[in-house]
Parts: C-alpha cells; structure tokens; sequence
C-alpha cells in the first residue's frame, strides 16, 4: 500500500497466520456428510522493516462459507472446493487490507 505517485520503498513487514477450518455438517445415518463449512482465520502484525520484534499494530480477520457434497461428483466437489477457498483468501485479505488502512489513517507518515 501506498499514496499514489509516492515512492516505491519497503518501510514495513506484513505477517499473516493463515488457517481454514472444515466441519463437517449435514451428517447423514452412514456418516457421509452432505456440506462443508469452511471457517478461515487470519493473525497478522506489522512491524518496521528489519525490526520484525517491533509490533506496530495486529489484528485479525474471520469469514465463513460452505460447500455442497454432491454424490458421485467429484470433479464438481473438488471446483466448488477451490472456489471457496479462493472466496475466503479474498474476504480475508480484504479485511486485513482494510484494517491496515485505518491503522495507517491514524498514524500518517512523517
């Protein structure tokens, strides 16, 4: 990130924890399951270049989504699998992208 026109510098470090979660639901009497949820979580901090045990500010970011178990479909089962976690990377890096914004707001170059 960075005002339009300036520079192009390395000033800082953005750490990101990534994890998705799945859970099982709709379970049917044989055990197969009929939906996924996918729950993603994301920790990150932001620290000064060459300074990664200086913590400017952290936060983290959450989203949900699911998926359908069609039977016998598992080319479609595998697409919509990597669609989904292309639609949680994205929610999650919006969230972080936005909550690095406001920390940068608040703390304007000097």
């Amino acid at each position: 990130m960075q005002i339009d026109g300036a520079p192009v510098s390395q000033l800082y470090l953005l750490s990101v924890n990534y994890n998705i979660d799945e859970q099982g639901v709709g379970i049917q009497q044989d055990t197969s399951t009929t939906r996924n949820r996918f729950v993603a979580t994301a920790k990150w901090t932001l620290a000064p270049i060459g300074q990664p045990n200086t913590v400017l500010v952290k936060g983290q970011a959450t989203t949900e989504d699911a998926e359908n178990i069609i039977d016998n479909q598992y080319f479609t089962t595998e697409l919509e699998g990597s669609t989904v976690d292309r639609q949680l990377a994205d929610e999650i890096a919006g969230q972080i992208t936005g909550q690095v914004a406001v920390w940068f707001r608040a703390h304007p170059a000097g």
